[in-house]
């Protein structure tokens, strides 16, 4: 399949926010913790799935600065699960490597604590040389608080200085966004970044549901239905432009 389907593909950055990993918990009667660590095998899987169809950059919802508002045993056991997969010889470790998947990670990071930042430094410095595909995290995120950010950083009217104080300001804007769970709003992720020219798609899946064969239907669909020519046209005048500046 992926042989037929990557020559029709046009997306470059994928963004998804992957929700339903405690409802699907819930359903197949596992607990919160497990249901993560089954949506964060699901990451690993979607990252090499969309590699192997030729997609650059995928960036994810993360962890949003209204998660802080759970319960302190669900913060902690998400974190824990962050630090297990993250170090020397982990699944991520070995992963990144293997794929040569550049991670970054992009958010308020005063939230977080000391440890976990240093963990997410290592990460982005271990992998900075990789340059196959880019993981981009949303973490201790919220769109909001980004913008909000970003005009203190600059007093410019021109939407690209604008757009490079952003959290991840050198990015391309996403082709798509796919949301799982059924849900059908942006829950204030990359609201600026998607305000232009993304589409979006809204799913039934739980995100540890998400298969292979609905990636590449969504991204098929894209790359016949929507206007992306002059999408990649606007991709080009991006990074044309930001090296300008």
């Amino acid at each position: 399949m992926i042989s037929v389907a990557k020559p029709m593909l046009r997306v470059n950055h994928l963004a998804l926010i992957i929700d339903g990993n405690r409802r699907y918990a819930k359903f197949t009667n596992i607990k919160p913790s497990e249901g993560h660590r089954k949506g964060f095998h699901k990451l690993l899987e979607i990252i090499e799935f969309s590699s192997l169809l030729g997609v650059k950059m995928v960036t994810i919802y993360g962890f949003s600065l209204q998660n802080f508002s759970r319960t302190r045993m669900e913060i902690s056991e998400l974190l824990n699960m962050i630090v297990e997969m993250s170090g020397e010889g982990s699944q991520l470790d070995e992963f990144t490597k293997r794929l040569k998947c550049r991670v970054r990670f992009c958010g308020d990071f005063s939230f977080l604590g000391k440890d976990i930042r240093n963990i997410l430094n290592k990460i982005s410095e271990d992998t900075s040389e990789f340059n196959k595909i880019t993981l981009n995290i949303c973490a201790s995120y919220g769109a909001r608080n980004e913008i909000a950010g970003a005009l203190k950083k600059t007093s410019s009217t021109s939407p690209l200085e604008f757009y490079k104080h952003l959290s991840a300001g050198d990015c391309e804007p996403p082709n798509i966004l796919v949301r799982t769970s059924g849900e059908s709003r942006l829950s204030d992720f990359l609201i600026y970044q998607c305000s232009e020219f993304t589409s979006f798609y809204f799913v039934r899946e739980l995100w540890p549901e998400l298969t292979f064969n609905r990636l590449v239907y969504i991204l098929i669909h894209y790359s016949v239905f929507e206007p992306t020519h002059n999408f990649i046209n606007s991709f080009t005048n991006f990074h044309r432009e930001m090296a300008i500046k």
